[in-house]
């Protein structure tokens, strides 16, 4: 019964009769974005900044968007908030050409994947796993087929800070390669799509993505100038204290970085910084994968990520992933820098295809079973943890994200695995411990965990069938 209400809550009772949502957003949210944000729903991408006609809306220094006085509450950035609501089923019939019910999986539905890299070797070294991503863009310029990509590079006069830019060409998009986990606004560079005429490819994350698309139910103009929409797997961003507070561990002024990595070197690389006398110091031993991230995102976690349920850009033409994927010895199949690229409609599949003549990018198709095997863990994170997390801010009376889903069954199994996940995030949880886990985690004995911890995934992953390419 207790499943039932949840469910009724969740989608529309809460607020009302769903055909009327947005008056009903308006009460709750006082028709402000800073509503949204004062209940915890702000994904900080950035859309309502861009969409306000008035521009009434500015950022604070953690990146939330704030209404000044001038707002006239007209609505238009409740309109086009993803952190409010994502309607999956209307936006995969508009993708896929029927309503895919996208909860069985963290991956999606996918026409084919493949582990790709670049023949450009500037473009492979540059990237952060195979620079398939920075490829695609490259090769539409190229051939003439976008005048614009939306990229993300660091700004000239923070080089901590992450930056949203329109690419015009390969050098504009190699200035941006690599990942950046830190959450920053994106979406508002959408209105330079509607104001300039021209072919755009977007490349963004699922809940850029997400607002991408409640964007365009209400511009046409951004609908059609969109050609193409790369989506990046994200299991979480990290609020922007985490690389900071990284630095001041290691006795490492901030002042002093000229230049930020968050994947720099062998891959699949680490986080670590160049000063301004041109000296690379690594912040950690290991890599981003087995040792740096897993503690920063424990420590850091944006507190809106925990509420997601995409995982891998499920409303992109292609998602590119990194090959985290393990073959029956328990080692990485794919080393060296290659990208694990998502093929989920006709029109990329062209863009892929089109590469593939022009010998522009190596591939390897990977079957779709060992994707989703190498992938459990993380499924139960996105696709049943977060909606025991939904289930529990909705029985405290909060707001929460909708998704028009029906909760999946949870066993009993599903809410230990939830426990013990919140057990391990202690230090996000109460933050006065959180400075003193970080430099636990990154001194010698954080290391030597890392290290065994890698050791156990090798032995679970010995089980998965090994690789085999068509």
């Amino acid at each position: 019964m207790l499943r039932k209400v949840q469910i009724l809550l969740w989608q529309g009772v809460m607020f009302g009769d769903m055909n009327n949502s947005m008056q009903d957003y308006d009460n709750l949210f006082g028709g402000t974005i800073s509503g949204v944000v004062a209940h915890g729903l702000c994904t900080r991408c950035g859309a309502c900044f861009g969409v306000c006609p008035s521009e009434s809306i500015e950022f604070n220094n953690k990146h939330f968007p704030e209404t000044t006085y001038s707002c006239s509450r007209c609505g238009l950035c409740l309109k086009v908030c993803g952190g409010i609501e994502v309607n999956f089923p209307k936006y995969c019939q508009k993708h896929y050409g029927c309503t895919h019910n996208l909860t069985d999986n963290a991956i999606g539905p996918v026409l084919y994947s493949e582990a790709i890299y670049s023949t450009d070797g500037e473009v492979r070294k540059k990237g952060a796993s195979g620079g398939l991503a920075s490829q695609i863009l490259i090769s539409l310029f190229d051939q003439g087929r976008i005048d614009g990509a939306v990229v993300v590079g660091y700004c000239e006069n923070n080089p901590l800070q992450p930056e949203v830019k329109m690419a015009r060409n390969r050098e504009d998009v190699l200035s941006c390669a690599q990942s950046k986990y830190s959450l920053f606004p994106v979406a508002h560079i959408y209105r330079k799509i509607i104001s300039e005429p021209g072919r755009y490819a977007v490349v963004g994350l699922p809940c850029q993505i997400h607002s991408l698309y409640r964007w365009q139910e209400i511009s046409p103009k951004l609908n059609d100038r969109v050609v193409l929409i790369i989506g990046l797997f994200c299991h979480m961003n990290l609020e922007f204290d985490a690389v900071r507070d990284l630095a001041r561990i290691k006795k490492i002024p901030v002042e002093r970085i000229s230049k930020l990595e968050f994947r720099g070197g062998q891959w699949p690389g680490g986080v670590r910084i160049t000063l301004d006398d041109g000296r690379v110091i690594p912040l950690h031993k290991g890599d981003i994968k087995d040792g740096a991230f897993n503690y920063l995102n424990k420590l850091y976690a944006a507190r809106r990520c925990l509420y997601c349920v995409d995982f891998s850009s499920e409303l992109s033409d292609i998602a590119i992933s990194d090959p985290w994927l393990r073959g029956s010895n328990g080692d990485y199949i794919f080393k060296g820098g290659w990208s694990v690229g998502h093929v989920r409609t006709k029109r990329g599949h062209n863009v892929i295809a089109g590469m593939k003549k022009l010998n522009a990018i190596k591939a390897e198709k990977i079957d779709y079973s060992l994707i989703v095997s190498n992938n459990q863990s993380i499924t139960h994170h996105k696709k049943r943890g977060a909606f025991i997390r939904i289930s529990r801010s909705i029985k405290k009376g909060n707001p929460s994200p909708v998704y028009y889903y029906d909760f999946p069954r949870l066993s009993a199994h599903d809410h230990l695995r939830e426990t013990l996940y919140q057990i391990s995030m202690i230090g996000w949880h109460v933050k006065a411990l959180r400075k003193y886990l970080l430099r636990i985690a990154f001194s010698k004995m954080g290391w030597t965990i890392a290290q065994w911890k890698s050791s156990l995934k090798k032995m679970k992953y010995r089980k998965i069938t090994s690789f085999k390419a068509d």
